[in-house]
């Protein structure tokens, strides 16, 4: 999914600016709104993730699930990762996990 394909009326510039508006949830690939957003803001970001059923389509966490875990074997680039999946990017770079998830989840030798 991309900004194109979000339907109208959604709070989705929140999602995709680089503002701390979104992050990866203590489970890594659910979504969840920052907790020091004002409670208008959080209100929005979670009725847009609940809208878009970003945590409960099961497709759409496996999906996050595969992309990092291509990431992590070095089957796709960060480059790859910032085109594509550009929220993933961030929060991997926000969280500072943009090497360690390597050795954490890598399942295939370091090439």
């Amino acid at each position: 999914m991309s900004r194109d394909d979000i339907a109208p009326g959604c709070f989705c510039q929140y999602l995709y600016q680089t503002e701390n508006y979104t992050s990866l949830a203590n489970c890594p690939f659910f979504i969840e709104p920052e907790n020091n957003l004002p409670d208008y803001l959080k209100t929005a970001v979670d009725d847009t993730i609940i809208r878009l059923k970003l945590n409960e389509d099961d497709t759409l966490i496996q999906e996050r699930a595969n992309v990092v875990q291509w990431y992590a074997d070095e089957d796709v680039s960060f480059v790859f990762l910032e085109q594509r999946y550009p929220f993933i990017a961030y929060e991997l770079d926000r969280q500072g996990l943009r090497e360690v998830i390597k050795t954490r989840l890598r399942k295939k030798p370091a090439s």
